[in-house]
């Protein structure tokens, strides 16, 4: 109501958006904006959308593209490597917005963001201050006399869980900064994407913690890792097999076992914490009549057990 909070929609139960059916996507999407609608913003608009994982692919933008969104999130790691022959200050989009299939795509800067989240920075306004001085030079750089920006992205728990401390001796004096600053101002993700150029671009498969050389989602599909393998088979085939249309208890337990959060905690070496989602995913074995495919979910699913026991 005060103006200092910006909603953007989310996929109700997170899954990881590039490997999960469309189906399960848009009824998500649209089962959370209810939710928002009917407990939080009304009839307020509701322009963006944020892919669990910040987990992109080109598809994603068109889906999003036909469900009325304007724009999404998604980091810029591997954007700015495939633009790695450019000069630097040309890499990374600070006075435009990459476009994909009608979309805007926000890319969050890895760098600023993971400097924040996991170096020695503890100077809000000094930090602040760096920041002004460095978007000063990067437009002199591009002989841009305009407005540029600069998006970080970090969970709230980076703040005072992960790093004691860091909402008052960092976060609270880099606002005051920025707010007393006549170099900067801190705005919303909807007015960076109101008030800047659109580009179409080629932006590549990525997440919050793809790197150059990683398949773009190796931390829940990652092709040397047997959990994921089984995970994902499993998924597959059990979307394959259900009956069309999908009937409700199908949907629901699909949509409350896959989630992304297994196949992290497993490359995170968090095995139990994995091991969660199997007995939803017995459950949904059991929905299908005898046939290869259920013995074959069956076999995924102890050989997960046998992966986190």
């Amino acid at each position: 109501e005060k103006g200092q909070l910006e909603m953007v929609n989310i996929i109700a139960f997170h899954p990881l958006a590039p490997i999960t059916p469309r189906e399960l996507l848009i009824k998500q999407i649209r089962l959370n904006e209810e939710f928002y609608r009917k407990h939080i913003i009304g009839n307020d608009p509701l322009p963006g959308i944020f892919p669990p994982e910040m987990a992109f692919k080109q598809s994603l933008a068109r889906l999003f593209s036909e469900l009325g969104y304007k724009w999404c999130i998604a980091d810029d790691k591997m954007f700015v490597h495939q633009r790695s022959k450019m000069e630097e200050h040309l890499r990374a989009p600070s006075t435009w917005i990459p476009e994909a299939y009608g979309i805007g795509v926000l890319l969050r800067s890895r760098k600023r963001s993971a400097e924040i989240a996991f170096e020695d920075i503890w100077d809000g306004r000094q930090y602040a201050q760096k920041l002004i001085v460095g978007q000063k030079e990067w437009r002199e750089k591009l002989g841009h006399d305009g407005a540029s920006y600069l998006y970080m992205y970090l969970d709230g728990e980076t703040f005072d869980h992960h790093r004691p401390g860091l909402l008052e001796k960092f976060l609270r004096p880099f606002c005051e900064e920025i707010a007393e600053n006549d170099g900067a101002e801190l705005v919303s993700l909807n007015a960076i994407y109101e008030g800047f150029e659109k580009k179409r671009s080629c932006i590549p498969h990525s997440s919050w913690s793809t790197g150059v050389g990683d398949p773009p989602f190796h931390l829940w599909d990652h092709p040397g890792n047997e959990f994921h393998r089984s995970w994902n088979e499993f998924i597959r085939i059990a979307y394959a097999m259900a009956p069309t249309p999908l009937p409700r208890t199908y949907e629901d337990l699909f949509h409350r076992n896959f989630y992304s959060c297994s196949p992290w905690q497993y490359a995170m070496g968090n095995k139990d914490v994995a091991r969660w989602c199997l007995p939803g995913f017995q459950r949904i074995a059991d929905l299908y009549p005898e046939s290869w495919e259920k013995m074959r979910l069956q076999e995924l699913i102890n050989i997960m057990y046998s992966l986190t026991t």
